[in-house]
């Protein structure tokens, strides 16, 4: 038993700097307690279990060492959960509610590695009469490029591996999750070979448990998470209440593409259960893909969101939709990142993107058309349907219920006015669905705008036309009301109330001319009186285009706002149009020998319609962009350049012509760089023929004239010398020529100057020796 004692003076007397010390003899105090009960008795007679809890378990150097307090929870397991009186010790030390769970890591782990090594998907665990009863569920799975969706601010969060977690009766509960092939990793010497793996727990929608369908909103339902940490593993502890509905556990990693294999236990000391939500079966999904710029980019705080972007969903039976939409080029960053190093919190705080928004509506009047009645729950003919309950700077979801038969528009809209780039993903428990863009002349009205100041009196307008119209009348702190009369004066149509702010109207024109009547009333302390002075604008969208024969009001032209309005007049590049993306896999591969170094902080919970710390461009992601962009700037530069070189190449070419016309009119042959005599090309006149060219004149003439002739009429540079010795002009001539021929690189803008001035120099070389 001496070796118990010394185990224990050891720990105790171990200096913090020196960890394989405590780390050795933690080991062996594991070792020895395990199954043997004499052990077991002499540790605790050594106060080994309150030395493993306090020196070991909850020390400083434990805080820097994770394999320390690992080590300590075997050795506490095997000294502790069969044995009572051990487990008695144990009970009333006053961290015991943190030990329960520190015991119970250890039991997660050892049956993790138990059943990673027997190659089992799936094991349960249970122990009733031992001192220490625990229920345990262990999972194998993993994360491929289909199914690695990263950390919960990510839009394809859900993409993730999710699990029903049942909890019958209040539960004290562990959650372990390991990366199994990280020693294989380590073994392999493979570089950036890290992944940092969460732990989530959110509220379940119970519709969607009960048809075994994955979450999609987890927006306002998170109730646990686990910090990233730098180990090959992760550990969530929390005590969860009875619940009919599963509980969702969601393994996450900090980063998308970081694909592996892992073991998931969850240990509690009640009965627990853990299966997986179905992968393969369940939602269809659509993609859409569009861009706000600073047309479509509209808020929804004025009449202007009628101009953003809007996709068509038809549902050909009852089915449940959700719809994700997020910023893309937030998403396409993150995807990026994959390589990168990055702290978690930074990313969010940089984040200076408005909140998203994302509305759905009936559209049954002209689902052919531009939805434009409403973007407001009204009191009088409402077409809303449903909102994103959460907003968020990183990507909101809202669900609805579709019946069949029936056409909606989905609306994607910013807290404030924006130029970026977004993705709708449209899930939908069935395939009758139908999603497409609303895009294309066809698909627009024709806008008639009427804008002037309140007179005091209502607003008289005279319309002759036909077909379906509909009339909206906008006005700030006022509160306005619409009216349709026929041609006999008879109101047709129009709304009881008065609105604030902004009233519409949808009306089929029959009787060819109608009726606009607009009223406006303010506020006036405790009264109410009609508006004076305030500016409107009145938008008329019409199937067909409309007459306004009469108006009791001189219109401006445009919009107080200054807005254009949608519509078929206007070009289809202002629009921007959004488009069907084909459904490809989204989260990035990466091989495994790609992984980040680190990665690792806290995940903050979205607050309800606004405050929330999602994220997005790091300074480091700034710069990479900047320099993709100054890439893309150098490589149309080099284009240039190519291309200016090769005309260059030319210019040179008529420049060997040309010299050897000169030797032609000089009446001689020339001497080459390296001294031989150059003869003239076959074909050509001998020398002293005079050889003559032809070309036509700024004015259509034909010019005419020897090359010599020609060449002179140019000036010389200043400050050029003049060579009055042919051969020796030639000669000089060839060799700058061959330097410039044979240069390696293309050349800058200096080079350029220097070549033009080489070739004037050059001209006039020859020139001034053919005159001589």
């Amino acid at each position: 038993m001496d070796i118990v004692k010394k185990l224990m003076d050891t720990i105790r007397g171990a200096p913090a700097e020196i960890v394989h010390v405590t780390k050795a003899a933690t080991t062996c105090i594991g070792r020895l307690a395990h199954g043997d009960v004499e052990q077991q008795r002499a540790i605790a007679k050594e106060n080994g279990i309150n030395v493993l809890i306090d020196d070991v378990l909850f020390s400083p150097v434990g805080e820097r060492d994770h394999q320390l307090p690992i080590l300590a929870s075997y050795a506490l397991v095997n000294l502790c959960c069969s044995n009572a009186d051990n487990m008695a010790t144990a009970r009333k030390h006053p961290e015991y509610e943190e030990v329960r769970f520190r015991l119970m890591e250890g039991l997660s782990r050892a049956f993790g590695n138990n059943t990673t090594r027997e190659g089992f998907g799936r094991a349960t665990a249970e122990e009733n009469s031992s001192p220490f009863p625990y229920h345990g569920v262990t999972v194998t799975d993993k994360w491929d490029p289909l199914n690695c969706g990263g950390r919960p601010i990510f839009s394809t969060f859900m993409e993730n591996p999710q699990y029903f977690l049942y909890i019958n009766e209040e539960t004290k509960l562990t959650i372990l999750i390991q990366d199994t092939l990280y020693e294989m990793r380590m073994q392999q010497k493979q570089r950036n070979n890290t992944v940092y793996m969460g732990l989530a727990i959110f509220e379940a929608d119970p519709e969607l448990t009960k048809a075994g369908l994955k979450q999609l909103d987890f927006h306002g339902k998170l109730l646990e998470i686990a910090k990233f940490t730098s180990n090959c593993e992760n550990v969530l502890n929390c005590t969860l209440k009875a619940s009919e509905t599963p509980y969702i556990l969601v393994p996450f990693t900090s980063q998308r593409g970081r694909n592996t294999n892992f073991a998931l236990s969850a240990f509690g000391d009640k009965r627990l259960d853990l299966t997986p939500v179905p992968e393969s079966t369940g939602w269809v999904r659509s993609l859409v893909d569009g861009c706000w710029n600073e047309m479509t980019g509209q808020g929804g705080d004025n009449f202007t969101w009628r101009c953003n972007s809007q996709v068509r969903v038809t549902a050909k039976e009852n089915c449940r939709v959700v719809f994700v939409l997020s910023y893309k080029s937030l998403d396409d960053m993150r995807k990026g990142n994959q390589q990168q190093v990055i702290e978690e919190g930074d990313e969010e705080r940089h984040n200076t993107r408005p909140r998203l928004h994302g509305r759905v509506f009936t559209h049954s009047f002209l689902p052919e058309k531009r939805y434009v009645k409403a973007l407001v729950p009204l009191p009088q003919g409402s077409t809303f349907v449903a909102s994103n309950a959460f907003s968020s700077n990183s990507y909101i979801t809202t669900a609805a219920n579709l019946k069949a038969g029936q056409t909606y528009c989905y609306i994607p809209y910013t807290d404030t006015a924006i130029d970026d780039t977004w993705r709708l993903r449209v899930f939908c428990d069935s395939d009758a669905l139908e999603v497409a863009p609303i895009a294309g002349k066809d698909q627009e009205w024709h806008t008639t705008t009427l804008s002037g100041n309140w007179t005091g009196t209502p607003l008289t307008i005279s319309i002759q036309g036909q077909e379906r119209m509909t009339a909206v009348v906008s006005s700030k702190e006022t509160f306005v009301r619409l009216s349709i009369a026929d041609g006999r004066g008879q109101k047709v149509n129009g709304i009881d109330s008065f609105w604030n702010g902004e009233a519409n109207v949808e009306h089929v024109i029959d009787s060819g001319t109608i009726g606009l009547v607009v009223e406006g009333m303010v506020r006036n302390g405790g009264s109410q009186t009609t508006a004076k002075g305030n500016p409107f604008d009145l938008i008329l969208f019409s199937e067909s285009p409309l007459t306004i024969l009469d108006s009791s009001f001189k219109p401006i032209d445009g919009t107080h706002e200054g807005a254009v309005m949608p519509g078929s007049h206007v070009q289809e590049a202002l629009l921007d149009y959004p488009v069907s993306a084909a459904d490809v896999e989204e989260s990035g591969i990466l091989d495994r020998d790609q992984y980040d170094d680190a990665e690792g902080g806290d995940f903050e919970e979205e607050e309800e319609d606004g405050a929330d710390s999602n994220g997005a461009v790091l300074e480091a992601t700034r710069r990479a962009e900047g320099l993709q962009t100054e890439l893309e700037k150098r490589d149309e530069e080099f284009k240039s350049m190519k291309l200016l070189l090769s005309q260059r190449e030319q210019e040179i070419g008529e420049l060997k012509t040309q010299l050897l016309q000169a030797q032609s009119v000089g009446g001689g042959s020339g001497v080459a760089a390296n001294g031989a005599r150059m003869q003239p090309p076959p074909g050509r006149a001998p020398s002293g023929s005079g050889l003559r060219t032809e070309s036509r004149g700024g004015n259509g003439r034909r010019v005419s004239g020897t090359t010599a002739g020609r060449l002179a009429q140019q000036p010389p540079p200043p400050n050029v010398h003049l060579a009055p010795d042919r051969d020796k002009a030639v000669n000089d001539v060839v060799l700058r020529l061959n330097g410039l021929a044979q240069a390696e690189r293309p050349p800058n803008q200096g080079d350029w100057n220097k070549l033009k001035r080489d070739i004037k120099e050059c001209q006039t070389k020859l020139v001034m020796s053919s005159m001589n």
